[in-house]
């Protein structure tokens, strides 16, 4: 199972990881591989710049101001998952 989970998504990872291994180790009766993909905050300035950031409260690269909108890392996505088939 593929996990990414964006930093601004509100997930604990972790957490995350360790529900989704009870859950199916209670339906299949074994442990079950989770790995999480760390996705980095997107944002986008008014200046027109779209930059990366691994702390909220950073301003822009480019322009140092904080007139942004969120362009991605606020999801929580389930990218694969494999099952065998019996």
């Amino acid at each position: 199972m593929s996990i990414a989970n964006g930093d601004l998504s509100g997930v604990n990872a972790e957490s995350l990881a360790m529900y989704c291994d009870l859950v199916f180790r209670e339906k299949q009766n074994e442990a079950v591989a989770v790995a999480v993909e760390k996705v980095p905050a997107r944002f986008k300035c008014a200046c027109g710049v779209e930059y990366a950031s691994g702390k909220m409260f950073d301003p822009c690269p480019s322009c140092k101001g904080f007139d942004r909108a969120v362009a991605g890392g606020d999801r929580c996505t389930l990218e694969s998952i494999e099952v065998e088939d019996e």
